[in-house]
This record gives structure tokens, sequence and C-alpha cells, in this order.
């Protein structure tokens, strides 16, 4: 996730953070513009103001990627933070889990 002064830009990886990137969702609250891009090409866009009142079916779709993909990145966030604070020994079993999941 990249913030800035007036938007939020989070970049979607293929697998995990090192993995290609699949698509990154602009989140520009601060200016009412939102796009989804992959391959760097933008798919999907829209302006939107929050005082406008109204949101179409797109916007609606637009909206539910950019949440999906907020959430997503939270969770990932707070299994790295988690990662960080486990002893030796339970950092080898969670690698274990991880092969056996696959």
């Amino acid at each position: 996730q990249d913030v800035r002064a007036g938007d939020n830009t989070y970049t979607v990886h293929n697998k995990d953070a090192k993995g290609p990137v699949f698509f990154v969702v602009l989140n520009a609250w601060d200016y009412g513009y939102y796009s989804i891009s992959i391959n760097n090409v933008i798919v999907a866009e829209m302006d939107w103001y929050e005082n406008d009142g109204n949101t179409n079916k797109d916007q609606k779709d637009i909206f539910d990627v950019l949440e999906a993909t907020h959430k997503k990145l939270q969770g990932q966030s707070y299994i790295s933070e988690a990662e960080k604070q486990l002893t030796q020994q339970e950092m080898a079993a969670l690698e274990y889990l991880k092969t056996i999941q696959k």
C-alpha cells in the first residue's frame, strides 16, 4: 500500500508480496477518482464524490474491488506483523504447515 496525501494506491501481487503484480487499485478519495489497472492498463475507472448522493452499479463494483483489496492487504499486514513475534520453533512449525497446505 502506498499512502499519499489525498490518495491510497493498493498493489496486489499474484501470490505474495514478492510475486508479480496482479492489479493496482487507485483510491484518490480526495479527488473523487478511483481506478483499477492491470499491466499498467486502466480497466475500470470512475469519478465519484460522496456528496453527489448516487452510486450506480459500475461504481458499486469498483468500490467492492477496492474494499476487498483493502481488507486483504490489512489481513496480510496483520499476519506479517504477527509472524515477526514468533519464536524460531513457532516459525518452523508455521513454515511446515504452509508446505502441507499446498
